[in-house]
């Protein structure tokens, strides 16, 4: 088990690409699971904000700890293993089911940024496929 303190908010978590292209595993941690312990009283979705982690994955991982109220010294899990979409490693990919972004920014082949991200709505369906932004 990994213990480590919070230096601050990041929007991105950055992960090396593995070496054998045959692999999608990546890792952020050298161990598998990693915990903290709650410096102060906070809700666990200011965990997830803290850590770059979705409001759905910081609960699914975490099933006995109170979401509206983590106490100072509580341990907290987070995710460490993230399994890479099947998709060309280039651009961006969104994964609608695990409500991630995955950005593969130009000139850094050996890199991947996640973002974790809300999708559509109710009653407007994500589109599907491979699309362009032509204008912001």
């Amino acid at each position: 088990m990994l213990f480590f303190a919070a230096t601050g908010a990041a929007s991105a978590t950055t992960y090396n690409l593995p070496e054998n292209p045959g692999d999608n595993v990546v890792t952020q941690y050298p161990d598998n699971a990693v915990f903290i312990r709650a410096e102060q009283d906070e809700t666990l979705l200011d965990v997830a904000l803290r850590f770059s982690l979705g409001q759905t994955e910081i609960v699914r991982l975490n099933p006995k700890v109170d979401r509206w109220l983590v106490k100072k010294g509580e341990i907290v899990r987070l995710a460490n293993r993230r399994i890479l979409p099947d998709t060309p490693h280039r651009g961006i990919t969104l994964n609608l089911s695990e409500f991630r972004i995955y950005y593969y920014p130009p000139g850094m082949s050996a890199q991947v940024m996640s973002y974790a991200t809300g999708i559509g709505r109710e009653d407007w369906r994500t589109p599907l496929g491979m699309n362009r932004v032509s204008k912001k």
